[in-house]
């Protein structure tokens, strides 16, 4: 039977914040907003694009939100790989693991973005990479995992998702599949644990384990 993996991209792959952060703050200083910490970016992150800007601005105004948005696309698109890079043992982990399981990515953001970069860091790895785009639903619902599965024909019970924010293990939880959290990434142990999630590796190294012993189960 077909096992396969699927990971998210930011903050579990792809070390990212810095971009999310350096044109964020981009971003609201044309509109005159208060720059952010990197640890509040960090605290905002997951849930897309247009959720980062509405969190950062704290406002409902959707036509504010947009034209902030918009600003910040316009900026990150230009530039995604200023400063990202990928967290120390993921290349040699994927390399690994491509050779047992199929691959993916599913990311809510935007899905040019995953594209370029999926591209720069990760060639020949993944199966696919799917970012925020119409006509799916962004995590956590499970809309773009189902997708995956269904194209690739793989079981849910066959397959385990690996994330780094409670988007992640919601994601999974959707999708009636564990989820592996790690800790490197956006969100701190004890975030991870108020939510039903099934592992927690501190390293890339322990993932290769987790999955070999899980789907022995």
């Amino acid at each position: 039977m077909k096992k396969a993996l699927i990971f998210d991209l930011d903050g579990t792959i792809l070390d990212t914040l810095e971009d999310i952060h350096y044109h964020l703050n981009q971003a609201l200083l044309a509109f005159d907003y208060r720059q952010l910490t990197i640890e509040e970016v960090s605290g905002i992150v997951g849930y897309g694009f247009y959720s980062l800007v509405k969190n950062a601005i704290k406002s409902e105004d959707q036509q504010l939100i947009s034209k902030v948005l918009n600003f910040y696309l316009s900026s990150y698109e230009q530039s995604p790989n200023l400063y990202t890079k990928p967290y120390a043992g993921i290349v040699d982990l994927l390399n690994t693991l491509k050779e047992e399981y199929m691959l993916f990515v599913v990311s809510n953001k935007q899905d040019d973005s995953v594209q370029k970069l999926v591209h720069l860091h990760f060639q020949n790895v993944f199966i696919e990479a799917i970012g925020n785009k119409p006509p799916f639903k962004p995590k956590p619902d499970p809309d773009m995992v189902q997708y995956i599965l269904g194209k690739y024909h793989i079981q849910q019970e066959n397959c385990i998702y690996i994330g780094d924010t409670e988007v992640d293990i919601l994601t999974a939880n959707h999708a009636g599949m564990p989820c592996i959290g790690c800790l490197w990434g956006f969100r701190r142990k004890e975030e991870l644990l108020s939510y039903d999630v099934k592992y927690l590796v501190n390293h890339p190294s322990e993932i290769e384990a987790i999955c070999k012993n899980h789907f022995l189960q």
